[in-house]
């Protein structure tokens, strides 16, 4: 399949971009090359790149053509980012993809597969999930944005027909990973033997999946999923952030006492967890990975790599 990958040049992009080429896809990234993404995360992956921006219509409109289908990774997607400047995420995660699926559209593009997050959902007592049904209760400018996005998806497949495919997925880690994340952020702060901060109790609850599950996920998703449909993709693996912390702590070679707890932040959901039954009865698609392992192997990815994030 012919495939245009957009953000393809950031972290969960690159991974997605390096197992659909292993796969036999065709691949043309198109990425506006913010701070996030760096052509250097595509090195030895055989690709097409254009530096483009979904909010350009007419620079969709030139790279469209000729592609069977669309991924979009484009977005704004660090809840503190978008709580100190909220325009950027309208920007990208609502006019970009408003832009991105007319485009579509207008240059018939047989499939787009639009990725989301958990967050639109908003926050969930243990031992509850999310299921696809439920209602959307974003806390963030980041999470309100993305639920925009898909909200605008769904509507144009119904309005005009538009084959949109929406996947949602939970935290993904692994390399590549921008150092503002809480995984990347707190190992490169560890490993240069740095105090990390927890944001109130430290006792959010986050499913966490591992980059390349998620990206085989998605391909299955693309590959085999209805157009019009939701689909949930996560591990079943939840960690609270102080747990996590501390397993991070324990590979990075720190102590217990480098933790701090500063205030929390505005609006910070408790627990995410997403039910992920109807995806696995429908597509016969599961993460595979073991977590203590993948942490292990992140870790030593940003120890052997510092001229990256530093």
């Amino acid at each position: 399949m012919k495939l245009l990958v957009a953000g393809g040049a950031g972290f969960i992009g690159s991974t997605f971009v390096e197992i659909a080429v292993a796969r036999g896809h065709q691949v043309t990234v198109f990425d506006a090359l913010t701070y996030r993404g760096r052509r250097e995360n595509l090195a030895g992956v055989e690709h097409r790149f254009i530096e483009g921006d979904i909010c350009d219509p007419a620079a969709l409109d030139a790279a469209l053509p000729g592609h069977e289908a669309v991924v979009n990774f484009a977005n704004g997607s660090f809840v503190d980012r978008s709580i100190r400047n909220p325009d950027e995420f309208v920007h990208t995660n609502v006019l970009g993809t408003a832009c991105l699926v007319e485009a579509v559209r207008r240059n018939e593009i047989a499939r787009l597969l639009h990725v989301s997050t958990d967050e639109v959902y908003g926050s969930i007592d243990p031992p509850g999930s999310f299921s696809i049904e439920h209602r959307l209760d974003p806390s963030s400018p980041y999470s309100a944005t993305k639920a925009a996005g898909d909200v605008y998806c769904t509507a144009a497949h119904k309005t005009y027909g538009t084959p949109v495919l929406l996947a949602r997925m939970c935290n993904v880690y692994g390399p590549r990973q921008h150092p503002e994340n809480l995984i990347p952020r707190f190992v490169t702060q560890l490993l240069r033997g740095e105090d990390v901060g927890l944001y109130g109790d430290g006792r959010n609850v986050r499913e966490w999946m591992w980059v390349g599950d998620a990206s085989d996920g998605l391909l299955t998703v693309l590959e085999r999923g209805r157009e019009g449909a939701m689909y949930h993709l996560g591990s079943g693996i939840e960690r609270d952030n102080l747990t996590l912390t501390h397993e991070l702590i324990e590979r990075c070679g720190g102590t217990p006492a480098q933790i701090t707890f500063v205030a929390d932040r505005p609006g910070h959901d408790r627990r995410y967890r997403l039910d992920l039954s109807a995806t696995e009865a429908e597509l016969g698609w599961k993460a595979t990975s073991v977590f203590e392992e993948r942490l292990t192997e992140t870790v030593e990815w940003y120890r052997r790599h510092r001229s990256w994030w530093e």
